[in-house]
């Protein structure tokens, strides 16, 4: 499971943490050991990192893939749903 979000957001992740990886830095790692692979999550929400950043990683990631990289952001999910919730308390 990769996420853009530092909370695992299901319980099989929450159970197996180690496998919960974040996804931009494995972003950055997959660019630098592929060559033909696309690279992207579904999409990232700008919610959980400010905009400045999250524009800087993504443009490193690009060049370091060489323009492989596939950016989606959205602005994620309502405070109301409970899942989000958490995630948002977490992040202040």
């Amino acid at each position: 499971m990769f996420s853009t979000a530092s909370l695992p957001t299901t319980r099989s992740a929450r159970s197996t943490s180690r496998r919960h990886r974040e996804a931009c830095t494995l972003l950055a790692a997959l660019a630098g050991a592929t060559t033909g692979l696309r690279l992207g999550v579904l999409f990232t929400s700008n919610r959980f990192r400010l905009p400045a950043l999250l524009a800087k990683i993504a443009t490193t990631v690009d060049i370091v893939s060489e323009g492989r990289l596939n950016f989606g952001i959205g602005a994620g999910s309502r405070s109301s749903v409970p899942i989000a919730r958490r995630k948002y308390e977490a992040h202040g």
